[in-house]
């Protein structure tokens, strides 16, 4: 567990029948529900994993494409960088809790919370890449119907659609507190 969530769990120490002592954490922090039903939340996981899929693909298929945009460094620095939001935004939506009813503070926060803020990472990335693509189109005399160019645009927009989307259905999900913090 991280130091951010270090307040939410107390240590205590067990014996066993055999007389072995371990520590045990025990969650002492706040309790939140999802406003959501377990049919919706179900939902919500296949569309997010179609969401996260179709955009993924889409920005790995751009790196396959021959440009001569693609050796610029406004370019290329913005579409490499966003593979590692990608990523952590993957590890979010594994870990989309499976019950809607008291989830601990770091089971919200590394799934919604994480998914939202990564979402926007890549969508900044991908924007900020789309941008150096036609500013050098534009400074190089390039034309917009070229074909490689065009298609990079549009995998990029498509991409940009699907991560929106995705951002969308995570920020409709709200987070309620159950139980606020328990006494030590």
């Amino acid at each position: 567990m991280s130091k951010k969530f270090k307040d939410d769990f107390t240590l205590t120490t067990e014996t066993d029948d055999q007389g072995r002592t371990r520590q045990v954490s025990t969650y002492i922090g706040s309790f939140f529900d999802l406003e959501i039903d377990q049919a919706g939340l179900n939902r919500l996981k296949v569309l997010a994993a179609f969401l996260y899929m179709g955009g993924f693909a889409s920005h790995v298929a751009v790196g396959f494409l021959q440009h001569s945009a693609s050796y610029q460094w406004f370019v290329s620095i913005p579409y490499t960088l966003a593979f590692l939001p990608i990523g952590l935004l993957g590890f979010a939506l594994l870990r989309l809790p499976k019950e809607t009813q008291n989830l601990a503070r770091y089971q919200t926060e590394a799934s919604f919370t994480r998914g939202r803020m990564m979402t926007l990472f890549i969508l900044g990335l991908i924007w900020l890449n789309s941008a150096g693509l036609v500013l050098y189109m534009l400074f190089n005399g390039r034309s917009f119907t070229a074909r490689p160019d065009y298609l990079y645009l549009f995998l990029e927009m498509f991409s940009s659609i699907m991560f929106l989307n995705l951002f969308s259905r995570l920020n409709r999900v709200r987070i309620q507190i159950r139980i606020a913090h328990n006494a030590h």
